[in-house]
């Protein structure tokens, strides 16, 4: 007798909180609940995610990036463990775990957050509160911008999420500091004009600060 058959089913899945910088501000890339009887909030918007499919999914870090290639469309370089929610009623088909996963992307087209389906919206508050305790210590929002990027650029983004002015020679000093950055040749013209273009020399892993940002006066 297979043991599973002895409880009631039970459904897990991965959600994925999409990070990316548009025009100055920090947006959210949302999906859509299909307009099925079986969604749990129909044509709502929701955070991308998708249960696990074990013939393709190994780990929930492979649902994760999974679930990046197929709702958005694209695949994000280090999809980082938020957190795990549980609970009999956070859905409506029954009991229901998801593992929640943040990514930092590029700008594509995206839409700004919004109310939120089933629990999403406190995810998301989960999710923010960890992006902004990164900012303070890690060169990881550099995966929002696309390669190459210039450190103006990079200080832009940093600015408005850390809530504060940057002295320009520290930002530099401190990004240099960290020796991930890889020299990638002169901007020519634009707002940025000769400006050092810079990449990532790798992004499958978390780049620290050799100290936080809010140990400066």
């Amino acid at each position: 007798m297979n043991p599973a058959a002895a409880f009631p089913q039970r459904y897990t899945t991965v959600d994925v909180v999409i990070f990316a910088v548009t025009d100055g501000l920090l947006c959210i890339l949302l999906s859509r609940h299909p307009l099925i009887p079986s969604a749990p909030s129909p044509t709502m918007f929701c955070l991308p995610g998708g249960y696990i499919d074990i013939g393709r999914d190994a780990t929930f870090d492979d649902c994760a990036l999974r679930t990046l290639r197929e709702k958005p469309g694209f695949a994000a370089p280090y999809p980082e463990p938020l957190s795990s929610r549980d609970s009999a009623d956070r859905n409506p088909h029954g009991w229901m775990a998801t593992h929640v996963y943040f990514a930092l992307v590029p700008p594509p087209d995206a839409a700004c957050a919004q109310p939120l389906s089933l629990d999403h919206n406190d995810i998301l508050c989960t999710a923010l509160a960890r992006l902004h305790s990164k900012v303070e210590y890690t060169l990881r929002l550099a995966f929002l911008l696309a390669a190459p990027f210039t450190l103006p650029q990079l200080q832009r983004v940093y600015a408005p999420l850390l809530g504060r002015t940057l002295d320009k020679s520290a930002f530099r000093k401190r990004t240099r500091d960290a020796s991930p950055l890889v020299e990638d040749g002169m901007t020519s013209g634009g707002f940025d004009r000769n400006a050092m273009n810079y990449h990532l020399a790798q992004r499958d892993s978390a780049i620290n600060f050799s100290r936080p940002f809010r140990s400066e006066k």
